[in-house]
């Protein structure tokens, strides 16, 4: 009966925790490559972080473990860019000088990615053996789905442009243009579902993970990101800075960028603990190990 009540009060503190009722507050970490004249970080997996910066004539992409930055470059390419990162699996997309195609790496090689027919092809994010991201055809953009041998394409029905940006299971969001304004969008393998930031003259949506959406909107001249988790939206602005984005999501933890008066930057936005339930957790964890200590020494 005893072991059973402290089961019953184990769910009920863990169980507590979730349902504090109020948004994630983030602490923000900038990102900056050494030397670079500007910063992006896109994609985030564990601690792993990609992006690519601008060094004052050209884009390189990088690899940051939280304390070392790896360069990465397509052989040969006049500029290299890296967007999503999944376990050892890279993707990403390099210019040949004359035209952009999407790339695969495996931290030993580089594999291109050309969506067949198509003028360029730009890689954005993967899960798994699953690739995201969008191609053009006739002057117009489409996002493509490619799951390692077909490429599938995804046009928004009736969009002018389609563009595909994260991917999760069977889960894949982007934007799409229509009437000249840009939507975000999640789309599920069957059925598209819009995504607009309650207010805002421009969403898009950029990457995913579980039921959590990233990305950014625009309220008229500032740039926002935002995190929605399905019902609600909750903005992300790094302190001080005139305009944000974010790109990709882990669990919480976010990637994006923010630019301020010293340029642009990248970031690492990591949730804040509640206090309240800290507390919670801190007290009901002391009072089962002192019931435990009672029980230890009656014995």
């Amino acid at each position: 009966m005893k072991r059973i009540l402290i089961y019953s009060l184990v769910i009920l503190i863990l169980g507590l925790i979730p349902y504090s009722g109020h948004a994630i507050d983030y602490s923000y970490t900038s990102i900056d490559y050494p030397g670079a004249l500007g910063t992006w970080a896109r994609g985030i997996d564990g601690a792993n972080i990609v992006g690519y910066y601008y060094d004052g004539s050209t884009y390189h992409g990088f690899l940051y473990n939280g304390s070392t930055y790896t360069t990465l470059n397509y052989p040969s390419a006049s500029e290299t860019r890296a967007f999503g990162i999944d376990g050892a699996y890279i993707v990403g997309y390099y210019h040949d000088g004359s035209t952009f195609h999407g790339f695969l790496y495996n931290g030993l090689t580089y594999t291109p990615l050309n969506y067949p027919g198509a003028s360029n092809t730009l890689a954005r994010g993967i899960d798994g053996a699953n690739i995201v991201g969008n191609y053009t055809e006739d002057s117009t953009s489409h996002g493509f789905l490619y799951d390692g041998s077909t490429y599938t394409p995804l046009n928004y029905p009736d969009a002018s442009h389609t563009l595909a940006w994260g991917i999760d299971g069977a889960n894949i969001v982007g934007n799409y243009t229509k009437d000249s304004t840009s939507h975000g969008f999640l789309y599920n393998g069957s059925t598209y579902t819009p995504l607009n930031y309650p207010g805002a003259s421009h969403t898009e949506a950029r990457g995913i993970d579980g039921a959590n959406i990233v990305g950014y909107y625009e309220d008229g001249s500032t740039s926002h990101g935002f995190l929605y988790n399905g019902l609600t939206y909750t903005p992300l602005n790094y302190p001080g800075a005139s305009g944000t984005l974010a790109s990709g999501i882990d669990g919480v933890n976010v990637v994006g960028n923010y630019f301020d008066g010293s340029g642009l930057h990248g970031f690492l936005a990591t949730p804040i603990p509640e206090p309240t339930t800290m507390l919670l957790l801190g007290s009901g964890l002391l009072g089962l190990a002192g019931y435990g200590r009672k029980k230890f020494f009656k014995k």
